[in-house]
């Protein structure tokens, strides 16, 4: 990224389920670490968190994020959705392959790494099986030394620099000098709809939380919109956020767009 600040990585982390709440070693071939989840992040099933490192991974998260977040009426035609979702996948990738290896300009003062949530692409198994027969095969990857195939079925982006381009509300904390390092923000949080609600968003935002911790940051920020009740609760309820900021609404009507919230959590 900008100047000689080393990029922000991230080590692999296994979420297992509430019988065994911690964070388990993965093989050594991606130096993971063990750490404990709090109680209020226990997952309802087996999956892997890890910072996604090359194009197919970039992909397959782009790919996600376009089935996840785009909607369309009930009379488009199965075709004319699938071309839809593989033109706005193939812009992400694009795009986030672009931020994450410094050549946006728009963030080059921010140090952008793009978590996965992944599990195994099992034949025997219901939620692969589901995950699998809704996602594009985009989504899934190749089996990788000890790992067999896997299935992308979370992805989150941390952005660590002092504001987001675009975004009109900027966190408060760390001020001055600090905000470069000290500050960042977590964006595009999606998870593939056979796995929701199993605890694989919070599980993201605490992986997120804690290396982001482990290489400075002192505040995570999150924007939000102000009727996603359901983010809102997710972000303040489980995973610890307080609201600091809230755009005006006149200043949302302006820009045709839904109130924001900036949400922070200190983590440092």
């Amino acid at each position: 990224m900008a100047g000689t600040q080393p990029a922000l990585t991230l080590q692999q982390v296994t979420v297992r389920r509430p019988a065994a709440s911690c964070l388990r070693r993965l093989p050594p071939r991606r130096c993971p670490v063990s750490c404990c989840l709090p109680q209020h992040v226990k997952s309802s099933l087996d999956f892997r968190i890890r910072p996604a490192t090359n194009s197919a991974e970039y992909r397959a998260a782009a790919y996600l994020r376009a089935s996840a977040f785009a909607t369309y009426p009930s009379d488009r035609s199965e075709q004319a959705t699938r071309m839809h979702q593989r033109m706005k996948a193939d812009a992400e990738w694009e795009g986030l392959e672009e931020r994450i290896t410094g050549k946006d300009l728009l963030y080059e003062n921010i140090r952008v790494v793009s978590l996965m949530a992944t599990i195994d692409d099992a034949k025997d198994d219901q939620l692969a099986a589901a995950v699998r027969g809704a996602m594009d095969l985009s989504c899934k990857l190749p089996a990788d030394g000890e790992l067999p195939p896997q299935l992308v079925i979370g992805t989150l982006d941390i952005n660590q620099g002092p504001k987001l381009p675009a975004e009109a509300l900027v966190g408060q904390h760390p001020v001055g000098a600090g905000s470069l390092t000290g500050r960042a923000y977590f964006s595009d949080v999606c998870v593939a709809a056979a796995a929701r609600r199993r605890g694989v968003a919070a599980a993201l935002i605490e992986a997120a939380c804690r290396k982001a911790a482990a290489r400075g940051v002192q505040y995570m920020y999150t924007h939000v919109h102000a009727s996603n009740i359901a983010a809102v609760q997710l972000y303040s309820q489980r995973c610890g956020f307080t609201v600091e900021q809230s755009e005006k609404i006149a200043y949302a009507r302006a820009g045709n767009r839904p109130k924001q919230l900036l949400l922070v959590r200190p983590i440092g």
